[in-house]
């Protein structure tokens, strides 16, 4: 069950992710400046400010990003994996990174050579009104800013008028020349941005699904995996090449482009989280859901009857024994019990263990059950 249940969750997951990327979900209160009308939206945390957006709309069906180049950007292009439009303006291509694989961006730009500088010092050291500005997006009809707060800022001392006054003038000589050369409809679409989503979308998926198999597996106290050594390393070599494959595929549909290696780095630490975790809850999964066999009873001594505090600041009680087991066993085991199968249970006592034998040849328990005193030899 818990196999299926797994697989359906990772589709779906998958699926929800990948409309959610495409889809330029931020929603922001009104405001004017010079008379016009724009949107922002103040993200906080314990009422100080995370981020800060501001948008306009912008009538042009193309896709991209501006952001901040940095170290790890400078070293993936001199490798050759990724590749960057260029406009021949050294400071804005040294300050500057275009996410975009749309060759009419970079034309675009070439031509309105006003917009160079004020662009570039967007991503400049200095500040802007208390932020720096992040990134420069245009999705879905809309051009907006994402912008941090220099330093601690309180929500309520946020004024996003006073960053408005600064970049809108900008934004909007942006806005009127894509909407009047890149109308939506226009041109080809970024079909790499199309297989970026897909694979991020993929690569969180996994790590979502894994995160919540992993809570699950955590909190559930039987069934346990006896072979727990030989199940590890079984997920390490499967969840391995499962990375290898979407590191592939990336390398495959996204080599030498502009997201190449962002989306890269994502597959390999966040899609290497999900596919080595991932599989590992699904293999366990699959070894208990699929054991045909009949279980064997296997007894084991009580060795130690405890309790522990646990949970946040101690305010629960966990309830463990160890166990030596003999017979196919042969070992020495902790097992973590709920407060009723712990009751009956007492040190220098016995129990049956129903001992499966797994369906990938790897061993599990389910709960003890005590021996009557009258039934020891």
């Amino acid at each position: 069950m818990w196999f299926a249940f797994g697989l359906i969750t990772l589709s779906v997951t998958a699926w929800l992710l990948f409309r959610w990327r495409l889809a330029n979900r931020w929603k922001g209160k009104p405001g004017t400046q010079d008379g016009k009308s724009y949107e922002y939206a103040i993200s906080q945390n314990k009422g100080r400010v995370v981020q800060l957006r501001i948008g306009i709309d912008c009538a042009t069906g193309m896709h991209f990003c501006l952001k901040r180049e940095n170290w790890i950007d400078r070293l993936f292009k001199s490798l050759g994996l990724s590749q960057e439009q260029q406009l021949n303006r050294l400071h804005f291509d040294e300050r500057v990174y275009v996410l975009s694989d749309d060759k009419r961006l970079s034309y675009l730009l070439r031509l309105k050579s006003e917009l160079h500088a004020p662009l570039s010092e967007f991503f400049g050291p200095g500040e802007r009104a208390g932020f720096r500005i992040r990134k420069l997006w245009c999705r879905d009809k809309r051009l907006w800013i994402e912008a941090k707060p220099a330093k601690s800022m309180k929500a309520a001392d946020c004024n996003p008028q006073d960053l408005a006054e600064d970049v809108l003038p900008v934004m909007r000589e942006l806005a009127e020349l894509l909407a009047s050369s890149a109308s939506p409809g226009s041109g080809s679409p970024d079909h790499f941005f199309l297989k970026a989503c897909l694979l991020t979308a993929i690569s969180s998926a996994l790590a979502i699904v894994a995160g919540l198999q992993l809570f699950r597996l955590g909190i559930a106290k039987f069934p346990v995996v006896v072979d727990n050594t030989e199940l590890m390393m079984l997920s390490l070599g499967v969840g391995s090449f499962l990375l290898l494959l979407l590191l592939g595929a990336c390398v495959m549909f996204l080599g030498r482009t502009s997201r190449m290696h962002l989306v890269l780095l994502e597959l390999l630490f966040i899609g290497g989280f999900g596919c080595v975790a991932g599989v590992y809850a699904e293999l366990r999964d699959y070894n208990i859901d699929f054991d045909s066999m009949a279980a064997r009873p296997v007894e084991a001594d009580v060795i130690r009857h405890y309790t522990r505090r646990c949970g946040k600041n101690g305010r629960s009680t966990c309830y463990h024994v160890d166990l030596a087991a003999g017979g196919e066993l042969d070992r020495r085991l902790s097992l973590k019990l709920d407060a009723a199968t712990w009751r009956r249970l007492h040190a220098g006592g016995t129990v049956n263990l129903p001992l499966h034998l797994g369906a990938l040849g790897m061993r599990w328990i389910d709960a003890p059950e005590p021996v009557p005193s009258q039934g020891k030899p």
